[in-house]
């Protein structure tokens, strides 16, 4: 399968990732605000007193993609602490959540728009037919590179949501 993005194409495969989804997506001016926020922060993330060699992405005006590869330098709990204060400042600041872990992504086709329901929303619009195995279902809790590129985004019947047909 196609890498997703080239920015990471330098970071090893079991680079550590952590994935962020905004409630509702992100204007322009909200993006460009939470890159200049997330520059920022990477340029200056430590972990132990040594530099994360990290990254980010910006995708599909909803989702923010952190990496940090760490064959070169290990994120520890202190530096992931540090991360999560990050985004819960970030959230609060463009006034979108980005760390409800209990909102799932999907869409109907490659092509139509992205709709994030609750996760019970979500189960009863799969038990009522509204959703069928072929939607695509994004998989925010993956957490390493490898697992991104190949397991994001898949059918349905073939994800973590499977579970639930």
């Amino acid at each position: 399968m196609e890498k997703i993005f080239s920015y990471f194409s330098s970071f090893d495969e079991n680079s550590k990732v952590w994935i962020f989804m905004a409630e509702n997506p992100l204007q322009e001016e909200v993006l460009e605000l939470a890159r200049k926020a997330l520059n920022s922060f990477i340029s200056q993330w430590q972990a132990h007193g040594s530099d994360l060699h990290a990254g980010f992405e910006l995708l599909e005006s909803r989702f923010i993609v952190i990496c940090v590869d760490e064959s070169k330098a290990g994120a520890s709990g202190c530096s992931i602490d540090s991360l999560m204060r990050f985004m819960q400042g970030l959230e609060k600041e463009i006034e979108n959540l980005l760390t409800n872990r209990m909102l799932v992504a999907w869409k109907a086709t490659e092509n139509s728009e992205i709709k994030v329901e609750k996760l019970h929303q979500f189960k009863m619009k799969l038990k009522n037919g509204e959703i069928n195995s072929d939607a695509l279902v994004y998989d925010n809790s993956i957490s390493d590179l490898y697992q991104f590129h190949h397991q994001w985004k898949r059918k349905l019947k073939d994800s973590w949501a499977s579970k639930f047909l």
